[in-house]
């Protein structure tokens, strides 16, 4: 069986060549040293997403054990800290996307209304708000001169300030009286970066480490928001299902923090490349930037073309037979989206592939899209990210239709679940 080597530089950077290579000779590749299969094709990708047999890897084992708030009571400052880096590593299992069914559904549905249509329609008034202080800071940023990083300044900031005022941590109007203060702002990044870093492939002790105290870290700081809810939000709301017995303070914890570390680094890869496929293409952000309606289709074609999320893992719950491959119970199963979207049979029959599927091309007919996952994991957050990155993108080019690439241009960080885009350098090239 073929194999490869996922920490290869080349790899990293650009992964599609090697997709397209590998997605040529076999949809399904194991790595017989790590125990785990990739899975390339897009049919394939589609049906494992769906299939019962491949469940969560994360889920709860269900040990027993002191709850998050007996453990941070403890008086002695370094078994109180290790008590609580043991119970990070559990709160993994407490996560919602990391539960099948019917767990899942039951702890979903009390963290989802935020995230359905009708409040996710009433925030674009909001989040635009949100996007026009970002770029009034770009603009005085540019009238002080030299490159403006848009990751930096703009796209891992505005989801950071949206999922906040979603819980409850800041208020809702934008500005120097809002409590989401750039000193918290900046403490949660770093944070969620930790928590990614600890989520990669074969992650080492030490970003596994880093990951847990980012875990700490954040559960520490919304636990008293939960005890005293400030503001209406998500927060408040759990405040009184926990009240009511219908959810754990553990579980309203545990998935608070993934809220706010899911529902920022997704969104802000979104962003970043929506913006750096249009940048590098001068002559289709200009044809965008002169149809600003055309905004809400173009962000689907990253999605496609340049995934956020590289790939989505499960595991075998029992021996199975997949693709003509044999696994045994218990095999990590990992599902590259990133390859599927590229996979010239992603396009049901009847569609039309349009160009080259490796051709960034925003008006070409769109596959329906892995990148949010399909079925009772389908991503509970798919509607606020898409929105955030249609008026963040929409909001740009209305502002700076002349912006263009300076360099070093597209800088990324080594990544293989996520495609982390960590700086983008540009000249606003005046404002509209």
């Amino acid at each position: 069986m073929m194999t490869f080597d996922p920490a290869d530089p080349d790899f990293r950077r650009d992964p599609y060549p090697t997709y397209a290579r590998l997605r040529g000779r076999t949809p399904v590749i194991m790595r017989p040293e790590r125990g785990d299969v990739f899975v390339f094709g897009a049919i394939a990708v589609r049906e494992a997403l769906q299939d019962p047999r491949l469940v969560m890897d994360g889920a709860r084992d269900g040990r027993p054990g002191p709850s998050w708030d007996e453990m941070a009571a403890i008086p002695d400052p370094v078994r109180r800290h290790q008590g609580l880096l043991a119970k990070a590593q559990d709160f993994h299992g407490l996560w919602f996307a990391n539960l099948d069914s019917p767990e899942h559904e039951a702890v979903a549905r009390l963290f989802a209304p935020p995230f359905t249509a009708t409040p996710v329609r009433e925030m674009a008034d909001v989040i635009a708000q949100d996007v026009g202080y970002l770029l009034d800071a770009l603009d005085r940023q540019s009238d002080q001169g030299g490159a403006i990083d848009l990751m930096e300044g703009f796209a891992r900031r505005l989801p950071m300030r949206v999922i906040a005022r979603i819980l409850g941590l800041a208020g809702a109007v934008p500005g120097a009286a809002d409590d989401l203060t750039r000193q918290v702002e900046d403490w949660l990044w770093a944070s969620t970066r930790s928590m990614m870093a600890g989520l990669d492939l074969d992650a080492d002790a030490r970003c596994l480490t880093l990951g847990h105290f980012a875990m700490v870290g954040l559960v520490e700081h919304v636990r008293p928001y939960l005890d005293r809810p400030v503001r209406p939000g998500l927060i408040a709301t759990l405040a009184l299902h926990c009240a009511e017995g219908r959810v754990t303070r553990d579980e309203a914890l545990a998935n608070l923090s993934l809220l706010l570390f899911a529902g920022n680094e997704t969104t802000r890869q979104l962003i970043g490349a929506t913006l750096f496929h249009l940048l590098s293409r001068p002559e289709i952000m200009t044809a965008v930037a002169a149809d600003l309606a055309s905004v809400a289709g173009v962000v689907a074609e990253p999605l496609r073309f340049d995934p956020p999320v590289q790939y989505v893992v499960r595991r075998t719950r029992e021996p199975v037979s997949l693709w003509n491959v044999d696994l045994p119970a218990g095999v990590r199963v990992r599902l590259v989206v990133g390859s599927a979207g590229r996979d010239p049979e992603a396009w049901p029959s009847g569609v039309g592939s349009g160009p080259d599927p490796d051709i960034f091309d925003p008006w070409r007919p769109q596959p329906p899209s892995l990148a949010f996952g399909r079925g009772i994991h389908h991503c509970l957050g798919m509607r606020l990210a898409q929105a955030e990155a249609v008026i963040a993108v929409r909001e740009f080019l209305r502002r700076y239709p002349e912006a263009r690439l300076v360099a070093p241009g597209a800088v990324w960080r080594p990544s293989v679940r996520v495609r982390d885009l960590a700086h983008l350098f540009i000249s606003t090239g005046g404002r509209s």
